[in-house]
């Protein structure tokens, strides 16, 4: 993610509000502000009609890219 600045994108990690979890991943840029939650999962992970797939299946539960 670090190579966004080029494009003159801010990336922020790990960032932890007060007594609610933390969001992985912040980048604000020109198009507008995204939150990135990372996720260990191994296979491969793509993405059709917004909703995400593993290895081509949908994953159950974290599936919808809003």
């Amino acid at each position: 993610m670090e190579k966004l600045h080029k494009d003159g994108f801010y990336v922020f990690h790990d960032w932890l509000p007060e007594g609610r979890g933390n969001v992985d991943h912040f980048v604000v840029g020109p198009q507008g502000v995204f939150a990135i939650e990372g996720k260990g999962w191994t296979g491969e992970i793509t993405c059709k009609d917004g909703e995400l797939l593993k290895n081509g299946r949908p994953i159950m539960g974290k599936n919808r890219i809003l």
